[in-house]
């Protein structure tokens, strides 16, 4: 079945657990299929939230391409009246998601602790009374561990049903058992032992009560509704034992017992106090990790300039990174700024090999943040420290297509300056391989504001030392493409090498290195580097900025016309990530490092250095 048939079955199940039946029978293990799907029914149900009456689904009114604000305005004309909104609460869908999560981890690790003691607990007692019981109670929270063992997408509703089995099942056990001794020691005449049965009784259910009210994730009506029945369990059983057996009613008036204390109704009470805080801290958590629709999951790496978080958007549920910037003491009004130009300029740009942008915003709080495309793989200054220098054709692989992305902005008048091996990506998008993303734009010139930059930027020197031209290191001297040809020169170098162009003890050595040394040719520190590849690479590296490649789309073309060009394709790219699966999992957007220095120097201002 296609995906236009699947959404208009789904669409017709109105009952939440036979529509995820539904979807788990026919998607099976296709994410990327049911997440389509579950796309056009948040879409159906967000745009049916907005009318008085459920309209037809998307697809079934305009097509399949129609978009749920189409659907919108097209109702509204029809019926020519303004509706009555209802607002979608997506906020409280994505929590009540995370707490399903919550709940099957928390189940399972309780079941999995409580099923080891009844099984060792029961291999000695084979002899004694309510074998079959026992038996049967141990089958059952082995099923349920089996379960939230075997099954990652249980809805709330079978995790409940779980959650009661197990703590029922026990519960049962540790009723019906201690109940049987006390008959059997109340007609022996022992009262004494009997009530110590009675008491067990009780301290068993108190620590239910109270371990419930601490692991389960629950709203407290509910908690209530669950626990007021279990601290009622062990008093309703005494009873009917006594009217069962007139020797119980003896024991209790001979050693002047009346009822209990209420102990189990007081662990109720305890537990529900718990039970609510721990929901309210979950929740305000949860609207913490939360940047206008997306939610927060981990992090990824933090720097000067900010850190990156894994996230997730409510409604479409797709991944991306979250790049935020907090005031604070690290936060200066110059980093807020550069914070907010990179994104717009990035913004600008819709290159392949450029990172895209989503969104961007600014909390309640004060928090700037912008959203982009999470990318699955590593940087190039990973992939070299992980792999080792690699191979001619893969660098000249990837550094064309840094070459399109480049081209891209500077004919937008953008000036990266941050060119480095941590600034590039090898993804993988859309299931192709080493697909080359430029990433973070914090330093970005505008060569179509020199006046303004020139006079905000004056003995100001930006960029990364290692890779940075020899005329970026003059204090208030306007960049042109050229510097970032040259860094991309020093990112093939070190692609091949694995070590920078120059070294230096200190930043200001690396900079003088850049300007006076000579270069030793790649070729002298490896083998293997083909002579043509050698002669573009030096070229990018010549320091003085004519003796470079004029334009990106000149380096592109240069490095195509390598005999190593054709070594390494989309198939050669694949194979080496599937031999690596270790390396392919997600690691983070871009490596946020130490952003901003700023220190003092003899016949120079500020020196803002990114290292």
């Amino acid at each position: 079945m296609n995906e236009r048939s699947i959404f208009l079955e789904a669409f017709d199940r109105t009952d939440p657990a036979e529509r995820k039946a539904y979807l788990d029978e026919t998607c099976g293990t296709d994410a990327e299929l049911r997440s389509r799907v579950e796309a056009l029914l948040l879409a159906s149900a967000q745009a049916n939230s907005f009318l008085e009456k459920p309209i037809m689904p998307l697809d079934r009114m305009l097509g399949s391409a129609a978009s749920p604000a189409t659907v919108v305005e097209k109702t509204r004309a029809a019926r020519g009246s303004s509706p009555k909104v209802r607002v979608v609460e997506s906020q409280q869908h994505g929590f009540a998601h995370e707490t399903a999560e919550l709940l099957h981890r928390r189940l399972f690790w309780v079941t999995f602790v409580t099923t080891g003691p009844l099984i060792l607990a029961m291999i000695p007692t084979l002899n004694l009374p309510f074998l079959e019981l026992r038996f049967v109670i141990m089958v059952v929270c082995l099923l349920c561990l089996g379960i939230l063992w075997r099954a990652s997408s249980l809805s709330i509703w079978q995790l409940r049903i779980l959650e009661l089995t197990m703590f029922g099942s026990v519960g049962l056990q540790m009723t019906v058992m201690p109940a049987a001794l006390m008959l059997e020691r109340a007609r022996a005449g022992d009262f004494a032992t009997m009530m110590m049965d009675c008491y067990f009784v009780h301290g068993v259910w108190v620590l239910i009560i109270i371990s419930y009210g601490l692991l389960i994730p629950n709203t407290w009506p509910r908690a209530l509704a669950v626990m007021i029945p279990a601290g009622l369990i062990p008093y309703a059983s005494m009873y009917f034992l006594r009217l069962y057996e007139p020797k119980v009613q003896e024991a209790f008036d001979s050693l002047h017992h009346g009822t209990p204390f209420p102990v189990a109704l007081v662990a109720v009470a305890e537990a529900l106090f718990y039970s609510h805080i721990l929901n309210i801290s979950r929740w305000e958590l949860y609207r913490a990790r939360k940047f206008g629709q997306y939610r927060l999951q981990e992090k990824l790496g933090s720097g000067g300039m900010g850190e990156v978080y894994r996230a997730e958007h409510e409604l479409l549920k797709r991944s991306c990174a979250i790049k935020l910037i907090r005031p604070g003491i690290d936060a200066d009004p110059d980093a807020i700024a550069r914070f907010e130009h990179e994104v717009r300029a990035t913004a600008q740009l819709s290159h392949w090999n450029t990172v895209e942008i989503y969104d961007y915003g600014r909390t309640d709080d004060g928090a700037f943040y912008y959203v982009m495309e999470l990318l699955r793989g590593l940087n190039l200054d990973e992939l070299v420290r992980r792999s080792g220098p690699l191979p001619p054709g893969r660098v000249v692989y990837l550094l064309s297509q840094v070459c399109a992305a480049l081209r891209e902005a500077h004919t937008r008048g953008l000036i990266h300056r941050d060119i480095k091996p941590a600034n590039i990506f090898a993804a993988s998008r859309g299931g192709v391989h080493d697909v080359a993303k430029l990433l973070d734009f914090g330093l970005v010139h505008r060569t179509t504001d020199n006046a303004e930059n020139g006079s905000a930027e004056k003995n100001v020197i930006s960029g990364s030392p290692a890779y940075m031209a020899p005329e970026q290191a003059i204090p208030g001297g306007p960049p042109d493409a050229r510097c970032d040809l040259y860094a991309l020169g020093g990112v093939a170098y070190f692609l091949l090498t694995g070590r920078s162009p120059f070294d230096g003890a200190t930043i200001f050595e690396q900079l003088a290195a850049h300007r006076r040394s000579p270069l030793v040719p790649p070729s002298r520190r490896v083998a293997g580097v083909p002579r043509d590849l050698e002669a573009v690479v030096l070229r990018c590296l010549a320091k003085a900025p004519d003796d470079r490649f004029p334009s990106a789309d000149t380096l592109q073309k240069a490095l195509l016309a390598c005999e190593c060009a054709s070594e390494w394709n989309p198939e050669k790219a694949a194979n080496w990530w599937a031999a690596c699966p270790e390396e392919a999992e997600p690691t983070q957007t871009q490596t946020p490092e130490p952003d901003v220095t700023a220190m003092k120097a003899p016949s120079m201002a500020t020196v803002r250095v990114r290292y």
